[in-house]
């Protein structure tokens, strides 16, 4: 019995050692890959420094930018109507962890949408530099698999996409400030990005640097679209004076406040109305030039057409349709500039079927225009307190698990009394019985396996 004994535990231990020896050869040759080539725009293309045509294709990593639940704090910015969440000052552990960067490399895309906040890198947070030493690692890890990374400022000081969930029934006077309306957001944004740059600056893997996501022109009052386009100018041109390679992501503006006497749509009222000093809010899209004294310059749409099928579980859409967005909303950005999608995606209000159906029409499109795009997006926090259906992940992940849930002898883990309620209610209860119960820690990729297979084919399609 002992030498039995012996003879495993010999064998076991060969194998882990022969398991560890090839996992650090592997590691030695993904670290010792060359720097990948540095990006730049020519007309209509991305290009590397060999002349060689670029498309992007990827996923986003949200990494959790818009924070968490934080009792004692949240209950109180909650009952004064303000966003309750929030943000983080370091960058959440479970948002990007080890297996990650080899469940991204294997969708075999060639670029990540890297979403920061503004807090990670406001002058005030003590992580500030632990932050970027942070981002310049994980940006190694993702160049040493191939894959460039876009910087995005997805959550800015002010007025943001999050915020403005509690801030749009508010009228102007009282709602929350963007970086557009408020000077010392904006002085802090342009300070944000010169430290960003001069940190950045000189990483070829580093696609370039997209700097605000979906912002809203401010009202005639507050200086309108000349105000808007003056500050993009701005910022640009500060970034230039640090950095002078990287690519320029420009997004267009995805809403617009009203001007006494235009007509608004209310959801309050339900019918049209007329804006007399309020600066409610105009669903309309657009872009603003960057000056010709500035390269490097692309720009950034988003595509969830239609909205009602993507997020709100209509029920079908048009193939001739999508196009005809496409075509009137991009054809001369695409015959003068690189036009780039940073999102794109849709949630798990339609099936499993229905989400392939709309991503093989939409990368259908892509492909015939010759169009880069970011699916929106890798992973998504799930549990008890999140809608299933909002869900745009591929990979789920269960993060409090360990406090809303209990394990039982026979292995299983059951959701906790108090966490059952809402379960049910935002349907997590069928999520969690049919993918977590066993195994809750980490990403799980749920029943989106041919979702997953249809990005890999448009990721690698040429």
């Amino acid at each position: 019995m002992r030498i039995g004994i012996r003879n495993n535990t010999f064998f076991i231990a060969s194998v882990i050692y022969f398991l560890l020896i090839s996992t650090s050869i592997a590691n030695a040759l993904i670290d010792n890959n060359p720097p990948l080539p540095w990006l730049s725009v020519k007309g209509t293309n991305f290009i590397n420094d060999k002349g060689d045509k670029v498309l992007l294709k990827g996923v986003n990593l949200s990494n959790n930018v818009w924070g968490s639940w934080v009792a004692g704090v949240s209950e109180s910015q909650e009952a004064e109507k303000k966003n309750p969440m929030v943000r983080p000052l370091r960058q959440d552990a479970w948002v990007l962890g080890a297996l990650d960067f080899d469940l991204i490399k294997n969708l075999n895309g060639n670029v990540v949408r890297y979403a920061i906040n503004y807090e990670l890198f406001s002058e005030d947070n003590p992580a500030r530099k632990d932050n970027l030493d942070k981002m310049e690692q994980d940006i190694a890890q993702f160049n040493n698999r191939g894959i460039y990374v876009i910087i995005c400022l997805h959550i800015p000081e002010g007025l943001d996409v999050s915020s403005d969930s509690y801030e749009i029934i508010k009228p102007g006077n009282i709602r929350l400030k963007s970086i557009f309306e408020n000077q010392k957001f904006w002085e802090d944004t342009v300070t944000l990005w010169n430290y960003l740059a001069r940190g950045l600056k000189d990483l070829s893997g580093v696609a370039g640097y997209e700097i605000i996501n979906e912002p809203r022109v401010p009202s005639r009052i507050e200086g309108g679209l000349e105000q808007f386009r003056n500050k993009y100018n701005e910022l640009c041109q500060e970034i230039r004076k640090i950095d002078n390679k990287h690519i320029l992501f420009i997004p267009e503006y995805n809403s617009r406040e009203s001007n006494p006497g235009e007509k608004y749509w209310s959801a309050a009222y339900n019918k049209m109305l007329v804006d007399n000093g309020e600066q409610w809010i105009i669903w309309e899209r657009g872009w603003v030039e960057i000056s010709d004294s500035i390269n490097n310059v692309a720009y950034v749409a988003h595509f969830y057409e239609p909205w009602g099928f993507t997020a709100e579980g209509g029920k079908s859409f048009s193939k001739e349709a999508l196009e005809g967005y496409m075509i009137s909303n991009w054809s001369e950005r695409m015959q003068r500039f690189p036009l780039i999608i940073t999102e794109y995606g849709i949630n798990r209000n339609q099936s499993v079927i229905a989400r392939k159906k709309y991503l093989e029409a939409v990368h259908a499109l892509f492909i015939k225009y010759s169009l880069s795009a970011i699916y929106w997006e890798y992973k998504s926090k799930v549990g008890p307190y999140i809608s299933s259906f909002n869900i745009f992940g591929i990979y789920g992940q269960y993060v409090d698990y360990a406090k809303e849930a209990t394990r039982e002898a026979e292995g299983k883990y059951f959701l906790k009394p108090w966490a059952l309620e809402p379960a049910r209610k935002n349907k997590f209860q069928q999520l969690f019985d049919n993918y977590y119960c066993s195994s809750p820690d980490g990403p799980t990729i749920m029943d989106n396996l041919s979702v997953k297979e249809e990005l890999q084919r448009f990721f690698t399609f040429k």
